[in-house]
C-alpha cells in the first residue's frame, strides 16, 4: 500500500523498533521476566549516570552491579517532578534534541516533562503493536477521539486522522466526516475517557 510505504519512509525509527516489540509477544514467561529485569537494571543505572537528580536519589541505594529491586527505589511524587524537572534531564543531550511535553492533565494541571524523538517513536511503535491486536494493520486509517486540549491546534478539534497512526500530513475534521459507510472510513477507533466527556458534554 502506498500509504504504508510513505509512513514507513517518514517514520523509519518507529518501524525499526516495532519488530522487537512484536517479538516480545512470543516470549515465554521466564524469558520475558528476565528481559524486564535487565531493562530495569539498565534504565536505573542510566538515570544514575546521566542525571543529577537520580545520581543523588539513588546514591547508597543502588550498586553499580547486581539486580535492581523495585522495592529499593523511592516513590516519585508530582511535587518532586515539578521541583526537579531540569535536574531529571539527561545532562549529555545536545541542545535542541529534546523538548518539553505535558501529561493530559486529567487529574488537574498538566505535568511538564522533557522528552526526545526516541521516546515518541518507541511510544508510537508500542501503540501500533496494540492496534494490531484489534486486526488493524499499518496503512489503515485510525480515528482518534482526544481529550487533551494542549495536544490540539484548536480547542474544539476532537478528531485526528493520523492516516496510519500518524501521517505526514495530519488532517482534522468533524466526526460526521467519518460516519459509517463512507469510503475510506477508519479501520480502528481509539478514544480516552476524557475525550468522550468532552465530545458528549
Amino acid at each position: 500500500m502506498i500509504r504504508q510505504w510513505l509512513h514507513r519512509r517518514y517514520r523509519p525509527q518507529r518501524y525499526a523498533l516495532l519488530p522487537g516489540l512484536l517479538e516480545n509477544e512470543r516470549l515465554d514467561a521466564e524469558t520475558l521476566q528476565r528481559r524486564q529485569q535487565q531493562a530495569i537494571d539498565e534504565m536505573v543505572r542510566f538515570a544514575m549516570e546521566n542525571t543529577d537528580y537520580y545520581a543523588e536519589q539513588y546514591a547508597g541505594r543502588i550498586g553499580r552491579t547486581g539486580l535492581v529491586q523495585i522495592e529499593q527505589l523511592p516513590l516519585l511524587t508530582r511535587e518532586q517532578v515539578i521541583a526537579n524537572r531540569d535536574r531529571m534531564r539527561n545532562r549529555n543531550l545536545r541542545p535542541g534534541s529534546y523538548r518539553l511535553g505535558h501529561t493530559g492533565g486529567s487529574t488537574g494541571t498538566p505535568l511538564a516533562f522533557w522528552y526526545d524523538d526516541h521516546k515518541i517513536e518507541l511510544m508510537r511503535a508500542g501503540m501500533m503493536r496494540g492496534y494490531r491486536w484489534s486486526g488493524w494493520r499499518p496503512g489503515e486509517k485510525i480515528l482518534n477521539f482526544w481529550g487533551a486540549r494542549q495536544d490540539l491546534k484548536r480547542v474544539f478539534d476532537l478528531v485526528k486522522d493520523f492516516g496510519t497512526s500518524e501521517s505526514p500530513k495530519s488532517t482534522r475534521s468533524s466526526t460526521t466526516h467519518w460516519c459509517p459507510g463512507r469510503p475510506g472510513h477508519p479501520a480502528f477507533r481509539h478514544n480516552i475517557a476524557s475525550s468522550l466527556r468532552l465530545h458528549t458534554g
